[in-house]
């Protein structure tokens, strides 16, 4: 995962001066031979729900927006395997949207 913070936070250790840019890598589990392909798939599942959640509440702060979310739908199937999608939205006023310092599309 790669993240960029245009401002690294203030309130950390030294190791984030100069440093906007940062990659992380995740292992689960530690030993590939007790692999549990459906443990880690649902682990997977978990980190990307509460990551697009964290995305659209960050979005959402100072009350500017509200988030609502679509129920979760299929987008395409191949070769036996589905593919869902929870759409997520940010909703604002228009002069709420205005004030925003940055406008993401």
């Amino acid at each position: 995962m790669h993240m960029y913070f245009e401002t690294p936070p203030q309130d950390q250790s030294e190791r984030w001066t100069g440093r906007p840019f940062r990659v992380y890598s995740v292992v689960y589990p530690p030993s590939p031979v007790n692999l549990d392909p459906v443990a880690t798939q649902s682990d997977k599942q978990r980190f990307l729900d509460n990551l697009w959640i964290a995305q659209a509440m960050f979005r959402a702060r100072e009350g500017r927006s509200v988030v609502l979310s679509s129920a979760e739908r299929e987008v395409e199937s191949r070769s036996g395997r589905t593919t869902s999608a929870r759409t997520y939205f940010n909703v604002y006023q228009r002069t709420a949207y205005l004030s925003e310092p940055k406008k993401v599309s």
